[in-house]
């Protein structure tokens, strides 16, 4: 486990023996609104991109947990070494949305101080007002909309991309 002290939450990894509560919470229409996935997935697909966690270098995905509890599941996808970024992803589950500012900080604080990587970034629909509270309150150094970048609902969603950088 990380230990990184926002309100003691801690990342852990994803092991096997979570793979069926994390499938339903991928599955949970109320969570996955806010993600690229569209439609819900398959136990196969679920299973794959577990196994994809170990055998991909440009992932490092985690449970979030507070106290004795799995709050939700985060990480670092496309990480590029190369030129020192990364994608930031989380969500946490809707009886500890209280708690989502503190993983997103523990988050950030592990890409630059484990990771040692120079910026990440976020990708957040114009619908996720939560989270855009969350991040806007963070300072970004940038932030970009983009409109009609998703299809959810019957209509076009635009997204802001924000970007962070590490401070030295």
């Amino acid at each position: 486990m990380i230990h990184y002290g926002f309100n003691k939450v801690v990342l852990g990894p994803v092991l096997e023996k979570v793979l069926p509560m994390l499938f339903n919470w991928r599955n949970n229409p109320e969570l996955y609104q806010y993600f690229r996935q569209y439609r819900p997935l398959t136990m196969e697909e679920h299973v794959q991109w577990f196994r994809g966690l170990h055998r991909n270098d440009s992932v490092r995905m985690f449970v979030a947990g507070h106290g004795d509890a799995i709050i939700g599941v985060c990480g670092l996808t496309s990480i590029d070494r190369v030129n020192s970024r990364a994608e930031l992803s989380c969500y946490v589950i809707p009886e500890h949305q209280n708690l989502e500012d503190d993983v997103i900080n523990t988050l950030i604080r592990y890409a630059f101080d484990q990771e040692n990587l120079n910026s990440v970034y976020a990708e957040v629909f114009e619908t996720n007002v939560k989270k855009l509270e969350i991040l806007d309150k963070r300072n970004p150094q940038s932030k970009v909309y983009l409109p009609h970048r998703y299809w959810r609902m019957k209509s076009f969603i635009g997204s802001h991309l924000y970007t962070f950088l590490r401070t030295l």
